[in-house]
């Protein structure tokens, strides 16, 4: 991009930011612009220690849990549209279709976000899964972490002691990791199962998973939290437990729709 479209980018970015700190005043107005536009400066320092000492600090950064539902969104949310047609359903590519929508919903978060690093890392790691669906392979695997982190590293090697990038692609090891054993798990067959024990086990396998989640990311990132910032969180998994539900199926769906609905005034 020449210097005329990042200062048009730039300009958008303070403009969204104003918009939802003049429409949500006060405190909570800063951290939700810090969700949109990734403009943290003007959240106090009681909030961000706050933040900090709960293990919730990448709540309030651009990376992989903000564009994964900004993009993934797009795509769950296209793809389920497209489903209420059977002619398009049965005859066309329509999960190709939804992938390509949500990289382009991705690479406009990614913008207007200011592509922070954290933000970049996670913008690539996204891209890898989303071009492993075009390509008809596996969207999740260690080949595409890999290729992320090698892609990441082409260009900035230094970021490979980074805590940062150690942090994140630690965290997302360890989740793909804890997918691939969970989908080799053996399953019961829904077929002869009754409605009510199929919903329980649904239940029961989302609970389990949003744990074992928890569990995981905070296991694989505190040894670099301990050795980088020589600290830990000791609410981390309590806070993430409680704060990621929200987050996912709350607040950036309605950020999302937000940002939709800002060209309309409304």
């Amino acid at each position: 991009m020449c210097s005329s479209d990042l200062a048009s980018v730039e300009v958008l970015r303070l403009a969204m930011t104003a918009r939802v700190e003049a429409a949500v005043p006060g405190p909570d107005g800063k951290i939700a612009a810090a969700l949109i536009t990734g403009e943290r400066g003007a959240i106090s320092e009681d909030d961000t220690d706050a933040y900090r000492d709960s293990g919730l600090a990448h709540v309030l950064s651009i990376s992989g849990v903000h564009l994964a539902l900004a993009g993934l969104g797009i795509f769950w949310a296209l793809r389920a549209l497209l489903a209420l047609s059977p002619y398009l359903a049965l005859t066309q590519p329509i999960k190709k279709w939804a992938a390509l929508a949500a990289l382009g919903g991705a690479s406009f978060y990614l913008l207007i976000s200011g592509g922070g690093s954290p933000a970049i890392r996670s913008y690539l790691m996204l891209s890898a899964m989303l071009v492993g669906v075009l390509a008809d392979r596996p969207a999740l695997s260690m080949r595409a972490v890999a290729m992320a982190a090698l892609a990441i590293l082409a260009f900035e090697p230094d970021d490979i002691v980074n805590p940062s990038f150690q942090m994140s692609f630690a965290a997302v090891v360890g989740l793909i990791a804890l997918a691939e054993w969970h989908a080799r798990r053996p399953r019961t067959d829904a077929a002869t199962d009754r409605r009510g024990w199929r919903l329980l086990r649904w239940g029961r396998r989302t609970v389990f998973m949003m744990l074992a989640a928890s569990l995981v990311a905070t296991f694989m990132t505190t040894p670099f939290a301990i050795y980088h910032f020589d600290r830990a969180a000791a609410y981390s998994l309590l806070a993430n437990l409680l704060a990621e539900p929200v987050v996912a199926f709350v607040i950036m769906p309605s950020a999302a729709l937000a940002v939709v609905l800002m060209p309309l005034g409304l």
